[in-house]
C-alpha cells in the first residue's frame, strides 16, 4: 500500500501537522508502506488525475494501485493506519 500526500511549497498545515503524522506512520509501517510527497505545483498532471483542489490532501493506495481512501484536510496517523489495507503494525 502506499499513501500520496498532496502538498505545496507554502502549505503551512502540511508542514506542521501532515508532515509529523506521516512520519509516525512511516516509523510505525516500516518498509510496509510507501509514503509520497506529491508537490501539487511541480506535478500538476498528478494532482489534476487525483482531483486534487486543496493541500493538504492524502490519498490512501491499496498494493492494485486502486484508491481506497480520499481525505482532504490533515489527517491523522490514526486515521490513515485505518484506511490501509491489510495488517497494521
Amino acid at each position: 500500500p502506499a499513501v500520496l500526500a498532496f502538498t505545496s511549497p507554502d502549505c503551512a498545515a502540511c508542514e506542521v501537522a501532515q508532515r509529523p503524522a506521516l512520519q509516525a506512520l512511516s516509523a510505525r509501517m516500516g518498509d510496509r508502506i510507501e509514503i509520497r510527497e506529491v508537490d501539487v505545483l511541480a506535478s500538476r498532471e498528478v494532482a489534476s488525475a487525483f482531483g486534487i483542489f486543496s493541500v493538504p490532501t492524502t490519498v490512501v493506495v491499496d498494493g492494485r494501485g486502486e484508491v481506497v481512501a480520499f481525505n482532504i484536510g490533515v489527517t491523522s496517523t490514526e486515521q490513515l493506519l485505518a484506511q490501509l489495507p491489510g495488517p497494521r503494525g
